[in-house]
């Protein structure tokens, strides 16, 4: 019998080997404060294209990475998330359905902590775009791959991981922070026997990019959860790279969001919602971190006077 780890951390890449490759760095341990290679593995699973990665990329970039190649016919990491997770060792299954989201250090010792609260237990990690705007409208701005990769390196993230914070946004999906309900995470963990008592990922989703397989995902663990963890002092970074929804050339986004909608309606018989469930936070805040804490708090505050019937500042 394979021996159990305590996590196993599941990454799904497509066509983006730069961020990938950052990523994975991100989860390394030797990036990751507070754990080392023998409490987590790292499982990335690629959907083949045209800029592949090979094995000793991935290992070369974490020693306690494993990786596994597939020949995808579809447009959605559905099927290779449930790859991932059968090929997965932990107990604990951290989800990362876009490899082009990096980690700060925080993150893997957050989650085995977290995880210790008991069964029943879902964490999550707040999301952030990388420059000073969401990336679709950074694409539309001109913004590139190349121009962010120099700004990471100008950051020194690699020694300074918590600086990814000075330079960001918080995704659209928790634009009013982590104090009120977020409507997914692009890093979240639960339990094998969780995991499986959902059924995975749907792989019905089959939309460009899996359409809203990551938000139906989150907010079915989420409402079968006893208890919501957020990580505020951590986050997961998107790196542009033209992503489905995120400035992919010669894609209508506006379309292929109408388009992702009606899919969910097809599968749920209703209009995505997001969870409501208010989260339970743990873990330290880092001083890059605390302007993103004060934008919660404001938004907090503006939720509780529209939900008394007072007007929000």
């Amino acid at each position: 019998m394979r021996q159990r780890l305590g996590v196993s951390v599941i990454v799904v890449v497509y066509d983006m080997p730069q961020q990938a490759l950052n990523t994975i760095r991100s989860l390394a341990p030797d990036h990751q404060q507070s754990v080392s290679a023998r409490d987590y593995e790292i499982v990335v699973v690629e959907n083949r294209s045209a800029r592949t990665l090979s094995e000793a990329d991935v290992v070369g970039a974490a020693p306690n990475a494993r990786y596994l190649l597939r020949d995808e016919t579809g447009q959605s990491p559905s099927a290779a998330l449930n790859a991932g997770a059968r090929a997965a060792r932990g107990w604990t299954l951290a989800l990362m359905v876009d490899g082009a989201r990096m980690v700060t250090p925080g993150v893997v010792a957050g989650i085995l902590s977290a995880r210790r609260m008991g069964r029943g237990t879902v964490v999550s990690v707040p999301g952030y775009h990388l420059g000073d705007r969401l990336h679709p409208e950074a694409a539309a701005q001109g913004w590139s791959a190349a121009q962010e990769q120099e700004m990471l390196r100008d950051l020194d993230w690699w020694a300074h991981g918590y600086r990814l914070f000075q330079r960001a946004v918080f995704s659209a999906s928790c634009g009013d922070g982590y104090l009120v309900p977020m409507a997914e995470s692009n890093c979240i963990a639960l339990s094998r026997r969780m995991y499986r008592s959902l059924g995975g990922f749907d792989e019905g989703f089959q939309t460009l990019g899996g359409g809203y397989v990551n938000l139906d995902f989150y907010r079915r663990a989420v409402d079968a959860a006893r208890r919501l963890v957020v990580l505020p002092g951590e986050g997961s970074f998107h790196q542009f790279h033209g992503g489905a929804t995120t400035g992919a050339p010669g894609v209508d986004r506006e379309a292929l969001l109408a388009q992702m909608s009606a899919e969910y309606r097809r599968l749920r018989g209703t209009d995505h919602l997001a969870p409501g469930r208010a989260p339970i936070l743990m873990g330290e805040i880092a001083p890059d971190a605390l302007p993103f804490l004060a934008h919660s708090v404001a938004r907090a505050e503006d939720r509780a006077r529209r939900l008394s019937g007072e007007e929000p500042t």
